[in-house]
């Protein structure tokens, strides 16, 4: 019941960031990527028929550069840009920068340090024979993905969002996860060793 509960959950997410995202994005002709960063405060001034849009889109597109989200209890607070750097060094959180050629930079969606070798799957129906511990690096996963994410010890994408399939399912499953590192599946090949430090979202390739 609990894989079931976990398979329901990936869907129900997936359908919710693709489809129901996708049809807004069409309809108020924002990117689909831009509109993983919409919460509802931004989703009430796009309904606002007599609201400049122009704005939201402005925000959305800063919160998928960078963004800070500090959230309690009782209330959520979300920075892009400036603001967001500026509440890193309020809290105290060094931003760190990387410019090794020999890495790869992306995103964490759930932290964990793992070392092993690359597995890419352009497509599920390529994951039968997955090893068991093998790194998943892939373009996106959607649900079909789960049984295979189940034997890996780690999840690379080029796709980001933190509200993207692989970042949820990472979450649930307690996986480290490096995501939108836009070229993970073009720079790294199969049998590839590799350093992933999701706690700052890096991969680097060991040999």
């Amino acid at each position: 019941m609990q894989d079931d509960r976990k398979m329901l959950n990936a869907q129900i997410c997936y359908y919710l960031n693709n489809v129901i995202l996708g049809a807004l994005a069409k309809r108020l002709d924002i990117a689909l990527e831009d509109m993983r960063y919409l919460e509802s405060n931004l989703l009430d001034l796009l309904a606002n028929e007599s609201f400049d849009k122009t704005a939201v889109r402005e925000e959305l597109k800063n919160r998928s550069v960078f963004c800070v989200v500090i959230q309690d209890a009782e209330k959520y607070e979300v920075y892009s840009d400036q603001a967001a750097k500026e509440k890193l060094k309020e809290l105290g959180i060094q931003e760190e920068v990387y410019t090794t050629g020999e890495a790869l930079h992306g995103q964490s969606a759930y932290k964990g340090k793992v070392t092993g070798r690359v597995k890419i799957l352009h497509s599920s129906s390529e994951g039968q024979n997955f090893p068991e511990g093998d790194i998943l690096v892939t373009g996106m996963t959607t649900p079909d993905f789960v049984p295979i994410i189940k034997k890996a010890s780690a999840i690379i994408t080029d796709e980001r969002g933190i509200t993207s399939h692989a970042a949820i399912i990472s979450r649930e499953l307690k996986i480290p996860c490096v995501i939108g590192t836009k070229s993970a599946t073009r720079v790294l090949k199969d049998g590839d060793l590799v350093e992933v430090n999701a706690d700052k979202g890096v991969v680097k390739i060991i040999l």
